[in-house]
Order: structure tokens, then C-alpha cells, then sequence
């Protein structure tokens, strides 16, 4: 307390497997930020597990990283691999991520000059909270956004039937998605209803 001023002196740098537990919803993306530098500058590759907040409010999804950042690193030919293992939200934490990084030997200029956008998707996390409310918060996007996904509405297809009943908007309905629900029904006693919302948005309702 009431220090001025402070010395650092960094050591070698060192590859290998490394463990931080926040314990709190401390972002596990900004330490992965803070410690990247120096895992590409290591000899070898190396693994760090992450533990504490995935989905932070003021700080990079785990998604923007899986995504899109570390995307970018391959483009740099820096090898990685990112899993969530388990979510973990503001302000209770309890996320846990596990990352691997292969430093390229010489890294290949960064470039970016055109602009690209390829498609809309959105996915909704829980964690310890019930299905259903994930699925609500999906049919939100899609009604404001009208993104529709014929793999989603699959998905969503075979949980309604397990549950017995549900809803959720989407868009056209694709040839995919009626074959679907048509083997469904070959199963199970179950019942799906169309239903036309808007000129480019369906409900289907169990």
C-alpha cells in the first residue's frame, strides 16, 4: 500500500498446460487475451483451462473467440482449438474453457482487405436453467430478425416431441423440415400444426 511504483522482470517464456480459477464471473476471455501474447511467443504449444465467467456483459463472448478471433489466427497459421466445456453467466460464473495454442513458426501476414458476411445464425446457452427458456429467447431473434435455420427447426422438432408439446416461429418451411416432421409422427402419436404468422414467418405448434 501507498507504492509508487513497481518492477517487473519477465522471465523465459515457457510452453505447457495451465490452469487459472477465477472464482468469480471474472471473464475468462479477457485472460485469455492477457496471456495470448506470450503462448505465441513460446517454443512449443501449449493448453490453458479457463474457469469462471464465459458470458460477460462488458467483456468478448467465448463465442467472438471460437468464432471469429482465433479464425483469424489461422489465418496467421497459428493452430488452435477452443472448447467451452461448460457455459457460466454474470454474475454467478461457474464457466469453464479450455484452449490450445500451436505458435506458428513464422507467422504469415495478417490481411484483411475485403468485406464479407455469409449468414445470420444465433444460438442460445443456458446453464442450469430449463431448455424451454432457450428456445423462447431463439424465437425471439427470429421474429425480430426473421432468421430461420431448417437444422434448428429439427432440432426443435424432435425436443417438442419428446416434451409433447411446444411452439416456435421460423421461416418457410423447408422440404427438409416437413419430411421431418412427417418420420416424427411415424413414432411417436403426435400432432405438429402449421401456421402462417407473416408472409415469411411459420409457427409450428405441437
Amino acid at each position: 500500500m501507498g507504492s509508487r511504483g513497481f518492477t517487473f522482470s519477465p522471465g523465459a517464456i515457457h510452453s505447457g498446460n495451465y490452469h487459472c480459477a477465477l472464482g468469480t464471473a471474472g471473464s475468462c476471455s479477457l485472460v485469455f487475451q492477457a496471456v495470448l501474447p506470450a503462448l505465441l511467443a513460446a517454443a512449443g504449444p501449449s493448453t490453458i483451462t479457463l474457469e469462471g465467467g464465459t458470458h460477460n456483459p462488458t467483456a468478448r463472448l467465448f463465442d467472438f473467440h471460437q468464432k471469429t478471433f482465433l479464425p483469424l489466427l489461422a489465418k496467421m497459421r497459428v493452430e488452435t482449438e477452443a472448447e467451452m466445456i461448460q457455459p457460466g453467466f454474470y454474475p454467478a460464473g461457474g464457466g469453464k474453457i479450455q484452449i490450445s495454442v500451436t505458435p506458428a513458426q513464422k507467422p504469415a501476414p495478417l490481411e484483411l482487405t475485403t468485406r464479407t458476411f455469409n449468414h445470420i445464425g444465433c444460438k442460445a446457452v443456458c446453464a442450469q436453467l430449463p431448455g424451454h427458456i432457450a428456445i423462447r429467447e431463439l424465437n425471439i431473434v427470429r421474429e425480430k430478425f426473421q432468421v430461420s435455420d431448417e437444422h434448428l427447426d429439427i432440432v426443435q422438432l424432435g425436443n417438442m416431441a419428446q416434451a409433447g408439446t411446444g411452439r416456435f416461429l421460423t421461416g418457410n418451411p423447408t422440404s427438409h423440415t416437413l419430411t421431418n416432421m412427417e418420420t416424427i409422427k411415424k413414432f411417436l402419436d403426435v400432432s405438429f400444426q402449421l401456421n402462417k404468422v407473416k408472409s415469411d414467418i411459420w409457427e409450428i405448434r405441437l
